[in-house]
This record gives structure tokens, C-alpha cells and sequence, in this order.
């Protein structure tokens, strides 16, 4: 079967690059996953690539599995499920679980996720009797993440964000944190225990200290394809520095800068300028949007426009209808807006004869639901108390 009739000029392009690193520039829309999933079966068809030498990372397990299943959809059996599509977290359990004893680690180690880790913090604070209102665990989680990053770079003395000081009511704000931190390592050891920011960490340490191993992943993965990479951090571009080492390594990304979320835990497309100075690689940006028509994205891009560093070389284009306008209305309360909402929808069913299958409300925040749905339930009151 040839995958390539379905791809447009630049999408071939990248799929058809056997060797060497790519960059591969991707807006919203415009297939990117597409092109992960047709250059391994490219490689493995066109090239005889060993499917178990083919690495793919996203960022999510939901992620993850999607792609799984488009590269079985691709290839079949019985070499799509042996490419190895993982989160780096995932990749990174299986190392430390084959390797565990070349860093003194307990290969039996457990994997602390956020909701437990937030109870080891709940319960610190709690022994050493601070208040959980200044030392609420989401804070502290945010603060261990940061810190172990700066120990893991080692470039300098680690110093706590002052505007999370400034908002803790303690003038020993600083070292409380700091003996908190200290309490949370040791109970983690104590469980034998890692948490997510540790297998990073770890299996950094472990291909830092063991040549060996790591030139074994040399030899065991000839092809690394990156999804989503504007989100990583610097602890996950090392790893792929590792598994990657040389500039002409066969290391493919795929990117958006304007779709950057994850400022919050580290990430920063800075590291898309770093994949370029540090590799050197063959640059395709991908420009055609299939998702949306033209007039959601000339709104879409006019936001966008507004952000200083926005480049407007990056601009999508598209070849899909004009579609309908765009309403947009403005609110003082959320009251007021939940009230606005329930009835448009139901002059959609009742004046032009939508179901309610085909509506879909987007919100902001969890909270606003509550009110959409309190004043569903006294509309559906009042109607039948007036019917």
C-alpha cells in the first residue's frame, strides 16, 4: 500500500528523510502526527528498519496510546506493536527497571504519583506543625519540581521562587520549605520510591554513570521521533542529548512554539532553538491546516497575532470553506452568562431544529459548570411551573 499518495508535498518530505535529525515545524491542523506515524512505516517499509529500533515519544499516556494504534493501523502485525511509543516517563521506568542495579537503586522501586505525593506533603507539614493554609501541597509540589530540576543541573545554588515566599505568612518561610523538601526525599527513600521527576533524574544519573548500558540504547534505538517537543524541559532534553549525541544522530521533532503550554513544569520552547544550534537539522515547516475553515482560522491567527513574539512567517493557510461566523458576546457575571448559554441552546433545538447531540460547551475552569448547571436545573423548573 503506498501511504504517501495522501500527503502533501512538505509532509512527504519529512516522512520520505531517511537519515540525520530533522526539524519539523507543525502548527495546529496541519497533520503532524500524520507524519510521525508514515515515516515509521516508511522507515520500516522503504528502509528495512527493525520496528524495535524505532523510538516515538509523546507527552501524555492517552497520547501515547493514540499513536500506538495509528502505527498498528499503518504497518499491522506483527511489527506495529513492537515500535516502542512511549512517554518519556514510561520509557524511563523501563531503563531504570533493566538497570536499577548500576545505580544502587532497588530494581522493586515504587512509583510514587501526584496524588500520593501530594499526601507525603499533606503529612510533613502536618509533623512538623505548619499550617497547611501557608504550605498547601500544590505550592510544595510546584517547589520540589523546580528544585530537583536545579539539582540536577548542579549550575547553581537553588534558590526558592520569592514570590512563593512572599505569599507564605511565615518569615521562616525559607527554611521550613527547605526542611520540608529534605523530610520529602527521605520518606521517598525510606518507601523506596521514586516519584515522576525522578525517573527523569535517574536514568540521567544512570547513563551518566554507566558508559555501558547507555551505548547499548545507542545500538538498540537507530531512529528517535519526538511529538509535541515545544513542551519539554531541560532534564528531558538532556535525555535526549544522551540518547542522542552526535549532531548528525538520527533524531527527528516535531514543533510548534505557539503551542507551548507547560511553562509551569519546566518546559520552554527555547529548547526548539537549542535542537537547532546543537544538530544542525534539516528544517520543514508544515503551513496547510485541515482542521478548521478558513474564518476560525484568520480569528484563531488574529489572536495569536497579539502575542509580541509571534512570527508571522508561521502563518497557516488553508483550503477549507469560508464556514459560518463567528458570535462573540460579553458577559458581567457568570449568572448572567450560564442564563445566555442555556438559551441559545435551546433556540438552536426548538427555532432550527439542532439536537443536543450536536452542541458542545467549552469552559474555562471546572467551577463554571456548577453555575451552568444550577441554572439549567431552574430553567427546566420554571418551564414546567409555567407549562
Amino acid at each position: 500500500m503506498d501511504i504517501l499518495h495522501e500527503l502533501n508535498e512538505k509532509q512527504k518530505e519529512a516522512v520520505e528523510q531517511k537519515d540525520g535529525p530533522i526539524l519539523v515545524i507543525a502548527g495546529p491542523g496541519t497533520g503532524k502526527t500524520r507524519v510521525i506515524t508514515h515515516r515509521i512505516a516508511n522507515l520500516i517499509r522503504e528502509h528495512s528498519v527493525k520496528p524495535d529500533n524505532i523510538l516515538a515519544i509523546t507527552f501524555t499516556n492517552k497520547a501515547s496510546q493514540e499513536m500506538q494504534d495509528r502505527v498498528i493501523d499503518e504497518i499491522g502485525d506483527p511489527h506495529g506493536p513492537q515500535v516502542k511509543v512511549k512517554t518519556f516517563h514510561s520509557f524511563c521506568v523501563k531503563v531504570l527497571r533493566d538497570h536499577a542495579i548500576e545505580i544502587e537503586l532497588n530494581e522493586n522501586f515504587a512509583i510514587f504519583d501526584q496524588e500520593i505525593q501530594d499526601e507525603i506533603l499533606t503529612e510533613i507539614v502536618k509533623d512538623l506543625n505548619l499550617s497547611s493554609n501557608d504550605y498547601p501541597y500544590w505550592r510544595l509540589r510546584s517547589v520540589l519540581s523546580d528544585y530537583k530540576h536545579h539539582v540536577y543541573d548542579r549550575s547553581q545554588t537553588f534558590e526558592i521562587d520569592t514570590d512563593i515566599l512572599l505569599d507564605i505568612d511565615d518569615e521562616n518561610a525559607e527554611s521550613n520549605i527547605r526542611e520540608i523538601l529534605d523530610a520529602y526525599q527521605k520518606k521517598l527513600s525510606d518507601y523506596h520510591a521514586l516519584d515522576f521527576d525522578d525517573l527523569l533524574l535517574k536514568s540521567i544519573e544512570l547513563f551518566e554513570k554507566s558508559p555501558t548500558v547507555l551505548e547499548q540504547y545507542h545500538d538498540k534505538l537507530s531512529y528517535i521521533l519526538v511529538d509535541e517537543y515545544h513542551d519539554v524541559n531541560k532534564v528531558q532534553y538532556r535525555l535526549l542529548q544522551q540518547l542522542c549525541p552526535t549532531s548528525d544522530s538520527n533524531l527527528m521533532v516535531v514543533a510548534d512554539g505557539d503551542q507551548a503550554i507547560y511553562s509551569w513544569r519546566g518546559s520552554d520552547p527555547i529548547y526548539i532553538d537549542r535542537f537547532s544550534e546543537d544538530y544542525s537539522p534539516k528544517i520543514i515547516t508544515l503551513d496547510d491546516h485541515y482542521r478548521c475553515s478558513k474564518t476560525i482560522l484568520r480569528a484563531a491567527q488574529e489572536v495569536i497575532a497579539k502575542n509580541p513574539e509571534w512570527k508571522k512567517e508561521r502563518a497557516l493557510k488553508t483550503v477549507n470553506e469560508e464556514g459560518h461566523d463567528i458570535f462573540h458576546y460579553t458577559f458581567y457575571t457568570a449568572t448572567e452568562e450560564a442564563r445566555s448559554v442555556i438559551n441559545l441552546i435551546r433556540k438552536l433545538v426548538k427555532q432550527r431544529g439542532y439536537s443536543y447531540r450536536d452542541i458542545a460547551v467549552f469552559y474555562r475552569t471546572h467551577k463554571l459548570t456548577e453555575v451552568l448547571s444550577e441554572q439549567h436545573n431552574r430553567t427546566e423548573i420554571w418551564n414546567k411551573c409555567s407549562g
